[in-house]
């Protein structure tokens, strides 16, 4: 077969083949969350990541892979990738300035992020901030905040604090939690 009978091929039969191309996306996209999910699995149990981790890590994972299919989709039915990502960094903008008051938020969204990567401590952990002095049990950790407990009650924190103020941890939790 020569490059034109090739082309002849593609041009006579696109339309069926952007067809298979969509099938066949929609169809390995279950396979490879499920591959993805046993893989991780076994290295996060090889790793003993705690079950919180787990769960913030496969939903970053589900978002790419799902991400990548959908761009994959739009380039088998023609639409401009780049005009997407225009269109997407054009209202990321416009949402970035209307919501400048809300710094605060991303700042923890991000020190969350440096927390669940870098791992200073883990829920059962205690912990002691010195200005002002607290000294507390870490209950819960997400993006936004962490959780502390001490004899007073329950205290949220925000992430961006862990940066901003010193603090040492006195024990750390050998939680062998399930995931």
């Amino acid at each position: 077969m020569t490059w034109n009978e090739i082309q002849y091929f593609i041009e006579v039969h696109f339309n069926t083949i952007q067809w298979l191309l969509t099938f066949l996306i929609l169809f390995m996209l279950p396979i490879m969350r499920s591959l993805v999910r046993k893989r991780l699995n076994n290295l996060l149990v090889k790793n003993r990541y705690e079950a919180h981790r787990a769960v913030l890590t496969r939903r970053i994972l589900n978002f790419g892979l799902y991400l990548a299919s959908t761009i994959a989709l739009l380039t088998i039915w023609g639409a401009n990738v780049q005009n997407i990502w225009i269109y997407f960094s054009s209202i990321l903008g416009v949402i970035a300035v209307g919501f400048f008051a809300t710094w605060s938020i991303l700042s923890n969204i991000i020190a969350g992020l440096f927390i669940y990567t870098s791992n200073p401590f883990k829920i059962g952990s205690t912990i002691k901030f010195f200005d002002p002095e607290i000294e507390a049990a870490v209950k819960d950790i997400n993006l936004l905040y962490t959780q502390l407990e001490d004899e007073e009650g329950f205290t949220q924190v925000p992430n961006s604090v862990f940066f901003q103020q010193s603090f040492k941890v006195l024990k750390i939790s050998h939680n062998d939690s399930k995931i």
